[in-house]
């Protein structure tokens, strides 16, 4: 069963040591960098491991500045042994609950222009185009229905 998992000390180095794609890592950051973010960030996001039972398939970083009322999939990645699996499905169907419940009314993603590999899933869960494009980033949108 696919979960979210917090960030702690027993999943931080099997989050670290995924792998992407050659071509992916021309276009995601790491998950270290990743990492990094959420950090210097954490009073708005929040870092996941995804998880099938105890193995660590991916990462998800989600934003969530409840003042600004923004909500948004900041990044996902699933390891480059567990892609086509369904994993990043589920866990951005995981991610669109988690946001919800901290009040979402629309939720925000973005990929960047020369990579549109992930925008059939993206769409797949409800995600649609907003027709803006800022800093090489296309925008979308997932209007949460109550």
């Amino acid at each position: 069963m696919v979960r979210l998992q917090d960030i702690n000390k027993e999943n931080y180095g099997r989050v670290v040591r995924l792998e992407l794609t050659e071509k992916q890592k021309e276009v995601i950051a790491t998950n270290l960098e990743s990492l990094a973010q959420a950090y210097a960030c954490r009073d708005v996001c929040r870092a996941f491991a995804i998880c099938d039972e105890d193995e660590v398939v991916g990462f998800i970083l989600l934003q969530f500045d409840k003042k600004e009322n923004f909500y948004d999939i900041w990044r996902i990645m699933i390891g480059k042994q567990f892609q086509g699996k369904g994993y990043g499905e589920q866990a951005l169907l995981l991610a669109i609950d988690f946001l919800k419940k901290q009040g979402a009314k629309v939720i925000h993603m973005s990929h960047q222009t020369n990579n549109y590999g992930p925008s059939k899933l993206y769409q797949k869960v409800g995600f649609k185009y907003t027709g803006k494009i800022e800093d090489g980033e296309v925008l979308m949108e997932y209007h949460v229905s109550d």
